[in-house]
């Protein structure tokens, strides 16, 4: 009787590894650094800005971690094109990295596995691995359609002052910066010449409020208006 000798197992990976909470901290940090060498990309900053790198290692922290703190005036220091890098720092912060990198792998068609169903269950706050991938999607959808209506109500003021082109990324870019609780502004003379304007004023702050919320809150406390006493844990029930 001959034995035929079993094929050693695979071996795991570093990364393969981690828990779920190390991979997300390994996550946020590589995206720091990428965001950081594309702040240093040359027409980034204005000509003369006396930012150094441990300014820019600061801002790229500051977006992707959204934190709300700044190093210089976001709107004399950048250029559009670095006011365009920090703002989607920003958003891929607020909605999670690992996230950001299971939407675009459903959109490219690409088999989420398990670990990583794993993963983003506990970047997210999610109850079920099974209905995650849809609650993903369900969010994106939310965030979008949020940031949409900020923008679309910020461009009844700032359209007719700045005109279409500038009038719209000012919108754009304030209300994703506030949904999104990031902090940066890139309004010529700041935000505080808005503090009277009730339109501004109580957008902005909204969008905060719903962003510093999140969706699941959100959506449990519609639940809970339409079915009083209960809970919507649609992301656990719909899996079943």
């Amino acid at each position: 009787m001959t034995l035929i000798p079993s094929s050693p197992l695979p071996q795991r990976t570093l990364i393969s590894r981690l828990q779920p909470p190390q991979l997300i901290a390994l996550v946020y940090i590589v995206g720091i650094v990428i965001g950081t060498l594309l702040l240093h990309l040359p027409g980034v900053t204005a000509p003369g800005s006396k930012l150094n790198s441990i300014d820019l290692l600061f801002t790229a922290t500051s977006a992707i971690c959204i934190t709300g703190l700044v190093v210089a005036d976001t709107a004399e220091v950048f250029t559009r094109t670095g006011q365009i890098i920090i703002i989607l720092l920003s958003q891929i912060g607020g909605l999670g990295i690992i996230a950001f990198g299971t939407l675009f792998a459903l959109l490219a068609g690409r088999r989420v596995n398990f670990t990583e169903r794993q993963h983003l269950v506990q970047q997210i706050n999610a109850l079920n691995v099974g209905s995650v991938l849809s609650l993903v999607r369900t969010i994106f959808l939310y965030t979008m359609v949020a940031e949409a209506a900020g923008a679309a109500l910020l461009a009844l003021r700032f359209v007719p002052q700045f005109g279409w082109s500038e009038g719209l990324y000012h919108s754009v870019f304030h209300s994703i910066s506030a949904y999104n609780n990031a902090g940066f502004v890139v309004m010529p003379g700041g935000m505080a010449q808005y503090a009277q304007d009730p339109l501004v004023s109580g957008v902005i702050a909204l969008q905060i409020i719903l962003g510093g919320l999140g969706f699941l809150v959100q959506l449990n406390v519609l639940a809970h208006w339409r079915s009083p006493g209960a809970i919507a844990c649609w992301y656990t029930a719909s899996s079943r």
